[in-house]
Order: structure tokens, then sequence, then C-alpha cells
């Protein structure tokens, strides 16, 4: 889980959404050191060159991944399989036992 490789490591982790017509990106990337930063943008091709950056956001690396997690759930409560039945509307159980690990290794860190 992206969260988890934020809070241990400096790395860049990228999340895509496939949403009609073009790919939306969350691109989070951690320094190691408790700060973090957060870009949102969208192509609709396959070349990255042709991406529009819409939003950046810098911030402590903890309080982003409460931030995303807490936005996972809400996505999942508004369009996952409890709302529509569809087996596959979802595509995979969704992950809450690694969501409430993420949690408390959140809850339980130290910020440097």
């Amino acid at each position: 889980m992206a969260t988890s490789r934020l809070l241990a490591e400096p790395c860049t982790e990228m999340v895509g959404f496939w949403l009609e017509p073009a790919w939306h990106v969350l691109e989070m990337t951690s320094d190691g050191n408790g700060t973090a930063s957060i870009t949102f943008w969208h192509r609709t091709g396959d070349n990255r060159r042709d991406a529009e950056a819409k939003a950046v956001a810098r911030m402590e690396t903890r309080k982003l991944c409460r931030l995303l997690l807490n936005r996972l759930r809400s996505l999942h409560a508004a369009t996952g399989t409890d709302r529509f039945h569809a087996p596959d509307c979802w595509g995979k159980v969704f992950p809450d036992d690694a969501i409430s690990c993420v949690f408390t290794r959140i809850r339980s860190q130290k910020v440097r």
C-alpha cells in the first residue's frame, strides 16, 4: 500500500484512476523526514508529457496519509459494493485491515 511506503522511506508513489476520457493520477512523494507532497494531474493519452497538473500540496507525511486513507474510505462508501451490488464494481476486496494497520502506524509514529 502506497501510504505504508510513504511513512517508511523516501519514495514516490502513483495511484491512477481511469475516469473517462482521462486518467486521473495522484503522485505522492515523501522525503523521508516527515514531509510529503501530493500532485493531482490528469492526462488523456499514454504520454506523461501530455499531463496537466491540477493541484499540488505539501504537508506533514502522517497528515497526508490520514487524508488519503479517509478519502479512500469515503470513495468506497460512495461507489463501492455497499452501494452498487455488482461484484466487480470495486474490483478487489476493500483493504479495511491494511488501512487499519496504517492508521495504527500513523498514531504510533513520533513526529520528526
